[in-house]
């Protein structure tokens, strides 16, 4: 037992404490059961708890005893009283072996022997050995029997005995320890090796998002109403650990009966499924190993490892934030769109700070982008036909902001390298707007017939209108290079028509406060 004596049994200590051996005994356990008759009929007060018995008879201060401590009876003779009887000249608390003489050729005879030891200075060994002897018999005497009763018992604590008895008993010390000093012979230089056995935990590992499992099983199990999102929307979701903490416990457990009753060598706590989102590829991050970036995309730690103080929805890897929810066309049409998370600011004002009363704006990047800048989608998931959920490893209270925090923008962003070649649609029965620029010609401007395709006509003349002096500084760059071709009319070669027909880049940004009701 740590922390006492680990030659002596559990058992022993047990005896030998204020507890004894009678209240854990078999027959006393039956009687005080939580079910049984007497616990049921007992009225425990406020602050007394049923279990709570062993603790109390172990208090050293005011303990719960069966009987009370046994006294020597006074007609009775006790040890004390036969020393006292043989020697009444010695004060109390003196030694007795003192007072005897000493012999340097002192040795133990049989009895009738008539040699005679010789008085001196010193003793011989023998006569120390004696001496000694006799003086812890008198100690004994003055220490315990001469009180009259037998010394009290110590204390057992529960807790450090119990923890003791539990960690003597652990397979992992006291299976290499059995295995090593009796059945296994190895050399020295080999013992620390085999010495840190571990127990065996052989399972599989899966790494196929279970989302998808419980997405076949009902759409509402996995998003409740998600399909009634309407067209064309964007918002934000949190993701519930405590629920995929749950399904994920729920699928491993299963898969570990599964694999008992296929006689799969395991012992049951492996985790084979601990994959609930679809991670996004991402790229290499310098110091980060794959084994290190790879356990940082799975969802659930192994479940062995989940503390025992821990609730359902406190082991999730930190990773698992905030979801965007695309519903619509536009992934579908343009699926290679960027989307990512891009850190807002507030405009400076005239004195430098930032301008709370204005609108947030995407904070301004130099060079290359930090984390604290932009946040990549960590994980994904798809519903059929036209709804996305991308993962990003943001709170809600990151993503919204606060009075002092501008939050975040999502960004979905047509990527720079895809050209696309086309003309705006203009609404029914709306005006034409002026054409400042290339970018804002639209089929009616060079079809006003409606055929459905280009007509390269010299009747359809298509000017530039001049700025109007609200544009930004990019478009008013823009105008100055699409005045080279101030005309629609049949002389155009490709080149100059790929030059007007080519569509600039789109981007969307939308606060996280424009999602999220507060």
């Amino acid at each position: 037992m740590a922390g006492q004596d680990s030659e002596v049994a559990v058992g022993f200590h047990v005896a030998g404490s204020r507890i004894a051996a009678a209240p854990v005994s078999p027959a006393m356990r039956r009687i005080i059961r939580p079910g049984s008759r007497l616990m049921r009929s007992l009225d425990f007060p406020e602050g007394r708890r049923a279990d709570g018995l062993l603790f109390r008879m172990d208090d050293p201060v005011t303990p719960v005893v069966a009987a009370p401590v046994k006294i020597t009876p006074g007609a009775l003779v006790t040890p004390a009283d036969v020393n006292a009887a043989l020697h009444p000249e010695r004060p109390p608390g003196t030694d007795p072996v003192d007072v005897l003489a000493h012999s340097p050729d002192f040795v133990l005879r049989a009895p009738g022997d008539p040699v005679t030891p010789h008085p001196g200075t010193a003793d011989s060994t023998e006569a120390t050995r004696f001496k000694t002897a006799l003086r812890e018999l008198h100690q004994a005497i003055d220490a315990g029997v001469a009180v009259g009763r037998t010394p009290p018992p110590n204390a057992l604590d529960l807790t450090t005995t119990t923890t003791a008895t539990l960690t003597g008993l652990r397979s992992d010390t006291t299976v290499p320890r059995a295995l090593l000093d009796g059945s296994v012979s190895l050399p020295e230089r080999l013992r620390p090796f085999a010495e840190a056995f571990t127990e065996a935990m052989a399972y599989p590992v899966f790494d196929t998002p279970m989302f998808r499992a419980l997405l076949d099983s009902s759409l509402d199990a996995f998003v409740p109403n998600l399909n009634l999102l309407p067209q064309n929307t964007l918002t934000l979701l949190d993701n519930n650990h405590e629920f995929i903490e749950s399904y994920m416990a729920g699928l491993n457990h299963e898969m570990a009966r599964e694999m008992l009753w296929r006689e799969f060598p395991t012992d049951q706590r492996g985790t084979p499924f601990r994959q609930f989102w679809d991670p996004v590829t991402a790229l290499p991050e310098p110091g980060v190993s794959p084994a290190d970036r790879r356990e940082r995309d799975y969802d659930i730690p192994p479940m062995h490892r989940w503390p025992l103080t821990a609730r359902l929805g406190e082991n999730a890897n930190p990773h698992d934030g905030i979801v965007l929810v695309v519903r619509g066309e536009l992934l579908k049409k343009y699926p290679t769109t960027a989307i990512y998370a891009h850190r807002a600011e507030w405009p400076p004002g005239p004195d430098g700070l930032p301008d709370k009363s204005q609108q947030r704006r995407l904070v301004t990047i130099t060079g290359q982008p930090m984390t604290e800048q932009i946040q990549l989608p960590r994980f994904e998931a798809t519903v059929d036909p036209d709804i996305y959920l991308i993962g990003f490893a943001l709170t809600a209270d990151q993503a919204i902001g606060g009075p002092d925090d501008p939050g975040w923008f999502f960004v979905l962003k047509e990527r720079p390298g895809d050209p696309r070649f086309g003309l705006d649609d203009r609404d029914p029965g709306a005006p034409a707007g002026p054409i400042e620029v290339w970018n804002d010609l639209t089929w009616s401007d060079v079809d006003p017939a409606g055929h459905g395709f280009l007509t390269l006509d010299p009747a359809v003349t298509v000017p530039l209108a001049g700025l109007d002096g609200s544009d930004d500084a990019g478009k008013l760059e823009q105008h100055d290079e699409d005045e080279n071709l101030p005309l629609w009319f049949s002389g155009l070669g490709s080149a100059d028509l790929a030059y007007i027909l080519l569509q600039v880049p789109v981007m969307v940004a939308v606060h996280a406060q424009e999602m999220v009701p507060r």
